[in-house]
């Protein structure tokens, strides 16, 4: 018996398992339910679960294998690609269940009740959380296997993998050779920078991709991204696909522009929210429906005719309905935590094969969309969480955020897809979303606009002045980056890294459509005029001039960094404890994962995670010595500490950001080392200093300067106290000493 039937045999057993446990449940489930509606007057929320989650298999696993032989892989439903989709979303509403039935379930393990109705029920619900955990546990292990294969196969050339049917799919098939044939090398004449389709026979496949050419040819770069990741393959003429259609439209600006086609998709889609921005704050705040539908429709016209994202829509998708089952139906002290792990798992699979394949930056796939989503569940998890919780226990951002109704499904889709920040960004928390739906806000600022509008009016300045400073930004960024090879930056001088590390930092930023939507508005300024600086994600005059590391960070990248602050910094703090060393350092190995497994972007955020260390103790020890009296000007030493806060921060920062921009860890140290590793040279003699007694001196320093002060001036009567000043983490608490 070959292999292939194996497989098939296979898909078989798995799917005659899950459809008996799947008939098991729903029939265990709808006794129960039976049961408490005539003893209880209602029933179990885990039951109702349990019942939609068999209907959804007994319907969608059938169909799908009599599907496979009748039409031997021809349908959609029979690729690998969609079959890894819809499992995972099956074994996740299978694990949702269990989950949940295990929370509710309060019977005594050995079910010995006098009653033989509490006894029957006692065991129905052990049995439906027995065949859950068996249905989810079944459907992981297949979909782990149907995937590690079609990776191995991928790996051997046979890129079309992911459009065949698992039957037919050539798992155990040898590779087919490389990709492209090495040719014989002839001398190359540069030419313009363009782009345009091409079609490479790879492993008995044509793949559409778009070939991007400057200079020289890149060779490594990888396709263009239209499906799961991977590229679309073609069948006939490419130019009757509606992507390639879309392509055709593109490729002209691409070429015009020096930029690739599906970076030219991404701005597109960005500018094109200016416009639809202000279509959707004209619909009416008593039609939330509509205003949810808009932003569902136009999130779904980005993923599929103009971003031929088709898979990744549906990745999301999953994504989005597993953070809803979870959050609704578990109720425990784990569940953000739950939702972090399914979520920042999904990203990082996704991550690893982004690695796989190699695919370049100016490859656009789900990644990009998915680390966005990725900050707005696990934000809704917390939210949902601390709406559970006393009230007095929660500080302001988590009594202003925490969700105390649970939303509908809608509500929740037309919060997870809302379109101006879906792609890029930045992210909300959806108690803003749901102000932005109601006109809440405006309503209680009273804040009205032009012919007695709730939504006040300079949204439109604001928006389109951020606009084309955005677009500024792209220009400067596209002329003064060609010039910047970073595979080879290691090899340059330091003035060139730190050029082109320059360069790339707050270009997209700035675009914010979303303020068109009502999004962003923070009140009235003192001259009746409006602000919306809720909207900002960069500013980029403090990046580039930030008097310190907390302000940058506080000025780049700010959702994220709000993100990370509540929903990980402050989290994984002990209760009744201040954030240290420790949250610091969780923090930003956090932010490196979201980023993705790349070396650099570890060895980037493990910097900076010691730079604001240093940069916490200089502040709290050093910057209290130069501080004038209360009315006095600034000193000349305050104001050279000042500039030397600003050079060093700048420097710091540049030397930190370099592996997140060349990736390998390899040749990120390289080019640290052509830096002169000056970085952890400032870094290690500032830790010395302070650990070696340095902050002992300064804060007797600061103790003597406040007894002067006393002094001098008899209405100070409270002197500098041990909670002014921060004492660095003791080393044990770093490494902590064997026992």
């Amino acid at each position: 018996m070959t292999v292939i039937p194996l497989i098939r045999l296979a898909a078989l057993w798995y799917a005659a398992v899950v459809v008996a446990f799947s008939v098991i449940v729903l029939g265990l489930s709808a006794a129960l339910t039976s049961t408490t509606e005539k003893y209880l007057n209602g029933y179990f929320e885990f039951a109702a679960l349990a019942i939609a989650t068999s209907v959804i298999t007994l319907i969608t696993v059938p169909i799908m294998i009599v599907m496979e032989f009748l039409h031997h892989g021809a349908m959609f439903t029979s690729m690998v690609l969609f079959e890894l989709s819809w499992l995972s979303i099956l074994w996740v509403l299978w694990l949702a269940t269990a989950a949940d039935t295990t929370q509710a379930n309060a019977f005594i393990s050995g079910c010995d009740y006098i009653s033989d109705v509490v006894n029957t029920a006692c065991r129905e619900t052990q049995a439906v959380q027995a065949f859950s955990f068996l249905n989810w546990l079944i459907l992981m292990a297949y979909t782990i296997l149907i995937l590690v294969l079609s990776i191995i196969a991928h790996s051997r050339q046979h890129t079309g993998v992911w459009r065949s049917s698992v039957a037919e799919a050539p798992f155990f098939t040898p590779g087919a050779g490389p990709a492209i044939p090495p040719t014989t090398s002839q001398p190359e004449t540069a030419q313009p920078a363009s782009y345009g389709p091409s079609t490479v026979s790879a492993g008995g496949y044509e793949t559409q991709h778009t070939a991007h050419h400057l200079n020289t040819s890149e060779g490594g770069t990888g396709p263009a991204i239209a499906f799961f990741g991977f590229p679309t393959f073609a069948s006939g003429d490419p130019n009757f696909s509606l992507q390639s259609t879309m392509d055709a439209l593109f490729v002209p600006l691409a070429g015009a522009a020096g930029a690739s086609v599906d970076q030219v998709k991404l701005i597109t889609c960005l500018l094109v929210a200016y416009p639809l921005g202000s279509l959707f704050i004209r619909i009416p705040s008593d039609q939330p429906t509509l205003k949810h539908l808009f932003n569902i429709g136009i999130t779904l016209l980005y993923f599929f005719p103009v971003l031929s994202l088709y898979s990744a829509f549906f990745q999301l998708l999953a994504s989005v309905l597993a953070t809803y089952i979870i959050a609704k139906y578990y109720h425990g002290s784990n569940m953000p935590w739950l939702v972090f792990a399914v979520v920042m798992g999904h990203l990082t699979f996704n991550h690893v094969i982004r690695s796989i394949f190699q695919f370049s930056y100016e490859t656009l796939e789900v990644t990009g969309p998915q680390m966005v989503l990725t900050m707005k569940l696990t934000t809704f998890a917390w939210n949902v969480y601390d709406g559970r919780r006393p009230a007095e226990d929660l500080d302001k951002w988590q009594t202003a955020k925490r969700i105390t109704q649970f939303p509908t499904l809608l509500e929740f889709l037309g919060y997870s897809f809302y379109f101006p920040g879906i792609l890029v960004g930045p992210y909300l928390d959806f108690n803003d979303y749901m102000d932005l739906i109601n006109e809440t806000l405006f309503k209680k600022l009273k804040a009205k606009g032009k012919n007695g509008r709730n939504v006040p009016s300079g949204r439109k300045r604001v928006a389109y002045r951020k606009m084309f400073s955005g677009l500024a930004y792209l220009g400067i960024f596209v002329y003064a980056y060609k010039d910047c090879d970073i595979p080879i930056l290691w090899c340059n001088g330091a003035y060139e890294i730190l050029r082109c590390l320059d360069s790339h930092r707050g270009t997209v930023g700035p675009l914010s459509s979303l303020i068109l939507t009502g999004l962003g508005f923070t009140g009235l300024s003192l001259s009746g005029g409006t602000t919306w600086d809720g909207a900002a994600n960069v500013n980029p005059l403090m990046i580039e001039l930030a008097p310190n590391f907390k302000v940058l960070l506080d000025s780049w990248n700010m959702k994220t960094n709000v993100w990370l602050r509540e929903c990980v910094y402050k989290r994984v703090t002990p209760k009744g404890k201040k954030p240290g060393f420790r949250s610091s350092m969780i923090t930003f190995a956090t932010s490196a994962f979201w980023h993705g497994i790349a070396g650099g972007y570890y060895l980037t955020f493990v910097t900076g995670g010691f730079i604001t260390t240093i940069a916490r103790l200089a502040r709290a020890n050093i910057r209290p010595l130069l501080l004038p009296a209360p009315g006095a000007s600034p000193s000349l030493a305050k104001r050279v500490y000042d500039i030397l806060g600003t050079i060093l921060t700048v420097t710091l920062l540049n030397f930190a950001a370099a592996p997140f921009m060349i990736l390998g860890v390899k040749d990120s140290i390289t080019a640290w080392g052509r830096l002169g590793f000056y970085g952890h040279i400032i870094i290690g003699g500032s830790m010395a200093f302070f650990y070696a007694g340095g902050t002992k001196g300064l804060r007797g320093m600061q103790a003597r300067q406040a007894t002067r002060i006393v002094k001098v001036n008899s209405t100070m009567t409270t002197p500098v106290n041990e909670k002014q000043f921060m004492v660095p983490p003791s080393f044990d608490q770093i490494v902590p000493p064997q026992k």
